[in-house]
């Protein structure tokens, strides 16, 4: 007589061991799916993601005067209206002090003001004025974070033009190797 089990046994047995290796997965994908319902990632940045994506030639930038922008640089280009109100203009001189803040780093970042005026007396010395013809989607006044591949990547309100945008680029100088 043959004393060994049933070829269903042997079958049944495969089947039990491959439904418990894969059904954690399907569970764990279901459960990411449909259960869980808020599908956001949790950032550690303070400025807003630019959504959907732009890039820098969207904003069709001229420069008003002789500077240009600095290819391969982090740039912070902050929308200055004609008629700067005073949440505006303590952004505009954070802005200014931000290189000095950023240490040996300061050289990799760019600042620059984008006004709608062709008056280039609203800029201090030594900060790119540019008019912008376009715009990125959804964007008002506030600053916008450039990364040195000319993709534009953060947003910031006036009132974050200060401890949040500087940690912000404090880290990102840190981490990157561009610019």
């Amino acid at each position: 007589m043959n004393s060994s089990p049933a070829p269903t046994r042997h079958r049944a047995t495969l089947l039990a061991m491959f439904a418990l290796t894969i059904l954690p997965f399907g569970l764990a994908a279901l459960y990411y799916e449909y259960i869980r319902g808020d599908t956001s990632i949790a950032t550690s940045n303070n400025g807003r993601f630019i959504q959907p994506a732009a890039l820098l030639r969207d904003l069709q930038l001229q420069p008003l005067g002789g500077d240009q922008l600095a290819p391969r640089k982090w740039r912070l280009l902050m929308y200055r209206p004609a008629q700067c109100a005073n949440a505006c203009a303590l952004a505009e001189r954070n802005l200014r002090a931000m290189p000095v803040l950023f240490g040996r780093d300061g050289g990799r970042v760019q600042i620059a003001l984008i006004t709608n005026d062709a008056s280039t007396s609203v800029a201090p010395p030594a900060i790119t004025v540019l008019r912008a013809d376009g715009r990125v989607q959804n964007i008002r006044d506030g600053l916008l974070l450039v990364d040195p591949l000319d993709n534009v990547v953060l947003w910031y309100s006036y009132a974050q033009v200060d401890k949040p945008l500087l940690e912000d680029m404090r880290h990102l100088l840190k981490v990157s190797e561009f610019g």
